[in-house]
Formats: structure tokens, C-alpha cells, sequence
């Protein structure tokens, strides 16, 4: 199944399957961002609304991959577009701090959103 907006594309075929409650099922898309289907179609949600449906599992385990405390791994290469601006910000503190640009963008990140 699949549905697209003017800039977003929502595909059951393609998006990682995350749980199933009560015939709705709950996806996560490559970019992170997850949906819901059922048999009456599509519904994207935004975190915070796929946490909230999915903490009605008892499957604590999957609940908790996708939505408990974020554990800092091993790195994987990924593309990112970012101003002008926004690199020469991370160039000065990767400078000023000795740190690589790699790990002053994942300080950020990791500061900012946990």
C-alpha cells in the first residue's frame, strides 16, 4: 500500500514493519519518520503519536528499540544537507574544541533531541 503527499511518500513495501495491534500496523520509513496502515488506508503520524500508540504493546523489547533511551553505537556513514552557515558553526567549534567535525555534529544532536 502506498500514498503520497506533494513532498512525502508513505509505502508499506519499503518502510521496516514495527508492531501490529488490533489490525493496525506501525512503520518507520528510512528517514525515521513512522505511519500507521490498515485496511482503510494510511495515517502519518509524528513521534510523539507513534509512541503513544505503540506503548499500548506488551512487546516491551520492540517498544523499547524504537523508543526507549538511545545508546550511542558504532558509526555508520550518512548524507546530510546543511547550510553554509550551519557548517562553518560546526567547522569553528570542531577547531576551537579539537574534536572532529563528526563529533561536534553528534554532541549536537545528542545534546538537542535527548
Amino acid at each position: 500500500m502506498e500514498i503520497r503527499t506533494k513532498t512525502k511518500r508513505y509505502n508499506t513495501d519499503t518502510a521496516l514493519k514495527v508492531l501490529t495491534i488490533e489490525g493496525e500496523t506501525l512503520y518507520r520509513k528510512r528517514s525515521g519518520e513512522f505511519f500507521l496502515a490498515d485496511d482503510e488506508g494510511i495515517t502519518p503520524l509524528i513521534y510523539d503519536q507513534a509512541k503513544e500508540w505503540a506503548s499500548r504493546t506488551d512487546d516491551k523489547k520492540t517498544f523499547a528499540a524504537f523508543f526507549g533511551k538511545v545508546q550511542e553505537g558504532k558509526k555508520v556513514v550518512r548524507t546530510f544537507s546543511l547550510s553554509e552557515g550551519v557548517i562553518e558553526i560546526a567547522k569553528r567549534e570542531a577547531a576551537r574544541t579539537g574534536k572532529s567535525l563528526s563529533d561536534v555534529v553528534a554532541r549536537a544532536i545528542m545534546y538537542a533531541y535527548s
